[in-house]
């Protein structure tokens, strides 16, 4: 194997988005709730290296899965990069690497779990996520709404992990950051599927955009967004933070939500465009990647901003 493909693997941009930007809101929320001081940041610290290493491994076990699909997918032109279809690596280099980072990550859990009794259930919805959308006879990135009970659930458990590890707690205060942060964030992977649409089909792949291809749920997932940062606001969010600070991150929160949306709508579009037109429309794929990622860059956008008010209304109250 080359080492660079090791870098490959990582995909910087949606291990950023989805791990990293977890776990800072859930440091930015802990520091908020506890004080700096008060966070046990070695647990921190490891529940951070195994849900990084989480969404790191399901990037090989995907390449194996996927190997066929992403043959006939445009992976050059919207800037993506398959460590087996380049030959960086081979199949059983793929595997070996997968099987040693789950042991790593089911050793650190083992560790945790001494002094955490929480964290294999964390681990379980974690594990459950990376075996179910990647393993072949389960194959659910191949089934639709995964989205929905896969990306959300596991990303929202992440932050609370990681959250639980440095306070000793759980709390609806980091349960409902976790979500909307897991919804913000999740937008870019459902304009991914409908990037990806026609190579999709044609290998069965019937992801939620494949099985509503004329309809729009790209947007209605950030629609979605919107409505759970509201109603957690409306209901608990705003009675436990005070203003302004409440005020401050339910308006960022909006904003976010409302420009994913557009942008949602803008990748349903032209999809719809590709379907109407008899070979697809030229350079669909393309241009959808930037639609992608321009949602992902409001998703860590979101998360940074998240937690610098966080942090900046803990030393308003010192």
């Amino acid at each position: 194997m080359k080492y660079v493909a090791l870098y490959h693997l990582a995909r910087i941009p949606p291990l950023t988005a989805w791990s990293v930007c977890g776990l800072i809101i859930a440091a930015a929320v802990a520091i908020y709730g506890y004080g700096i001081s008060e966070v046990n940041w070695w647990f921190f610290g490891l529940v951070a290296l195994a849900g990084v290493l989480v969404q790191y491994v399901a990037h090989p076990l995907n390449d194996l899965m996927d190997v066929e699909v992403d043959r006939e997918a445009k992976i050059d032109e919207t800037s993506r990069s398959k460590v087996l279809l380049n030959g960086m690596a081979t199949v059983r280099e793929l595997k070996v690497i997968s099987i040693a980072i789950i042991a790593i990550v089911l050793g650190i859990a083992a560790y945790l779990s001494l002094a955490l009794p929480l964290i294999p259930v964390f681990a379980a919805i974690g594990l459950a996520g990376l075996v179910g959308y990647n393993y072949w006879p389960l194959r659910l990135a191949y089934r639709p709404f995964a989205e929905w009970y896969l990306a959300v659930p596991v990303n929202t458990a992440l932050v609370v992990a990681a959250f639980y590890a440095g306070t000793g707690e759980v709390t609806l205060l980091a349960i409902l950051f976790g979500l909307v942060h897991s919804f913000a964030v999740g937008a870019f992977f459902v304009s991914m599927m409908s990037m990806d649409y026609f190579s999709d089909v044609r290998n069965g792949k019937v992801t939620t955009v494949g099985l509503f291809p004329r309809g729009d749920p790209c947007r209605l997932f950030a629609i979605a967004g919107l409505v759970v940062t509201l109603a957690a606001y409306l209901l608990y969010l705003g009675f436990v933070i005070p203003p302004p600070l409440s005020l401050i991150l339910l308006v960022t929160s909006v904003l976010t939500f409302w420009s994913l949306a557009d942008l949602g709508y803008k990748a349903d579009v032209f999809r719809h465009y590709a379907l109407r037109a008899e070979d697809g429309l030229d350079r669909f794929e393309e241009a959808s990647n930037k639609i992608r990622m321009e949602q992902l860059k409001v998703g860590v956008i979101h998360a940074a901003m998240i937690a610098s008010f966080f942090l900046i209304g803990r030393l308003a109250v010192i």
